[in-house]
């Protein structure tokens, strides 16, 4: 499987939060051409995309998701300009003069712009303003009048995106090297597809279940209900780690490099994970020759603990190092994404068979 092809694949068809189905089929399209028979795969009914692969073990569910950051349209003013509010963890200090795409009722994507000031009219005294509320901003789609929005099929309720392509960010530097929108957590569910070409030929006890799953950005919405129905022993999420080393954030100690984070607790500390499981991947990378870091976030909250915390199923985050998180675009990594596959399936291999 190439993975930066499936990547582009998968992008080319965008999923706000709620919208996931079309990029669930292009999913299903995927795992079905990869599978040679071990794998069963459904769709369930809240639309996450499930691959099991039937084992006498205990059950294991692994879970990446198919949602993106975007927004959300509140009113159409009377100049045909769009107020709107996030849908899914979107921060307003980056988003002036971000292209966007805003779905219209035929399902078409609009462009639009969030208007910028320009500079030659803001007094000196307020170019300096950091703050920014929702409230400050409005997209631009070209309209003058709410007439001409209403007829482009915008209104309140209309979801947004933000626009741009995955790419090599510069080949001739580091091909392995990847920007664009939806890293998180596109990389993350291609892991998923990674694990499963590998694991569908090997002798596993494990009874595995892989989920590409809806809504997560909003609570973990989809893995919940997917580990309500299949009762796992295990819930593991692959999700993007956080590389942050500018001034005045939080800097977790981790590297930009193609070593998997194995998170050992987030969401200020509301989600801890399982401490054994931690330990066996660690060591498992270490005989292995896996490249693997040690990670605990603040403001973070993955499936697998939304899971956890819901339901009471230890819970597993694997994370794929990613600069500029819920940014557009954030830049990740392929050769992280094959080592992040080949720990889970050297994990897969050595599962306790109690299960944890």
């Amino acid at each position: 499987m190439n993975l930066f092809d499936v990547l582009t694949q998968l992008s080319q068809t965008r999923a706000p939060v709620g919208l996931e189905k079309e990029r669930a089929k292009i999913f299903m399209n995927i795992a079905t051409a990869l599978n040679n028979g071990r794998f069963e795969i459904t769709r369930d009914e809240y639309g996450n995309v499930i691959c099991h692969r039937n084992g006498v073990g205990p059950k294991v569910l692994l879970c990446a998701h198919l949602d993106e950051i975007g927004g959300t349209v509140l009113n159409v003013q009377k100049n045909g300009r769009l107020k709107f509010t996030n849908r899914g963890g979107v921060q307003t200090r980056w988003l002036v003069s971000q292209e966007v795409l805003i779905m219209n009722d035929a399902g078409k994507w609009v462009n639009g712009i969030i208007c910028g000031k320009a500079a030659h009219s803001i007094p000196p005294e307020k170019r300096n303003k950091t703050s920014i509320d929702f409230q400050d901003l409005e997209i631009f789609i070209g309209a003058e009048t709410a007439l001409q929005v209403s007829q482009a099929g915008i209104h309140a309720g209309s979801p947004i995106i933000f626009a741009g392509d995955i790419k090599r960010l510069n080949p001739g530097i580091n091909p392995e090297i990847i920007s664009g929108p939806a890293m998180d957590d596109l990389v993350g569910v291609v892991t998923l597809l990674q694990v499963m070409e590998i694991a569908q030929d090997l002798d596993l006890s494990v009874d595995i279940y892989l989920a590409a799953t809806v809504r997560e950005e909003v609570g973990g919405q989809g893995a919940i209900y997917a580990a309500r129905a299949i009762k796992p022993n295990m819930v593991i999420a692959i999700d993007i780690a956080i590389i942050e080393k500018a001034p005045e954030t939080w800097d977790y100690g981790l590297e930009f490099t193609p070593s998997t984070a194995i998170v050992w607790q987030d969401s200020l500390g509301r989600t801890v994970y399982n401490y054994q499981a931690c330990t066996d991947l660690k060591q498992i990378a270490g005989k292995k020759g896996i490249p693997v870091q040690d990670a605990a976030f603040q403001f973070y909250g993955s499936d697998s603990g939304h899971v956890q915390e819901a339901l009471g199923i230890q819970a597993v985050l694997l994370a794929i190092p990613t600069l500029f998180s819920h940014n557009v675009p954030e830049v990740s990594r392929l050769d992280a994404i094959r080592n992040c596959a080949q720990l889970l399936i050297e994990w897969l291999k050595h599962f306790p068979k109690k299960g944890y």
